[in-house]
């Protein structure tokens, strides 16, 4: 009982407002004071990281890159990136997901803004390997030789109860 009492007074304390953090305050204040680790923080983190790389939503939903559109919904690539998804699948396809988690790095996202695990998994993966080094300008690059694997020789199936080859040897030398 004395528990119950104690949750219902803690409730109703967390329910009424501060003092001077009236109706006029911006939803960004209430997430500001989010808790490490909450979909709220990393949602309001994420949001501040599209601002200042200058990613937005599109006219028609979509994530918009400074001037390029892409084909990614722009509220799914946030739900995906702020919710852990146990039994429901991802709003993103994998290709979605690894051009996304591509134009992040890109923009410079660290990775602990992403709360989602599995998203976060190949983030961290995607930042480790090195960025492709592309060389338009260096003129034409020799054909890289092919790596040749000298072929096996071919296993013959031996047939039950035939002598092997070595036995054979064996029994030369004691026959005679």
């Amino acid at each position: 009982m004395k528990r119950k009492r104690k949750y219902k007074d803690e409730k109703a304390a967390a329910a009424v407002p501060p003092i001077g953090d009236g109706a006029n305050a911006p939803p960004a204040a209430a997430a500001a004071g989010a808790v490490v680790g909450t979909v709220a923080y990393h949602h309001d983190k994420i949001i501040k990281h599209f601002k200042a790389r200058n990613v937005k939503e599109s006219d028609t939903g979509t994530l918009q890159l400074k001037d390029k559109v892409t084909n990614i919904s722009y509220d799914d690539l946030v739900k995906d990136l702020t919710h852990n998804y146990k039994k429901k699948k991802m709003h993103l396809s994998e290709t979605q997901q690894t051009y996304a988690l591509s134009m992040l790095r890109r923009t410079g996202m660290p990775a602990s803004y992403i709360r989602n695990e599995i998203l976060h998994d190949k983030y961290r993966n995607l930042l480790q390997t090195p960025p492709h080094q592309q060389q338009h300008a260096a003129g034409p690059q020799p054909p890289a030789t092919p790596y040749l694997v000298p072929p096996k020789p071919i296993k013959k199936k031996r047939i039950l109860g035939a002598s092997r080859d070595w036995m054979d040897t064996v029994d030369d030398i004691f026959t005679t």
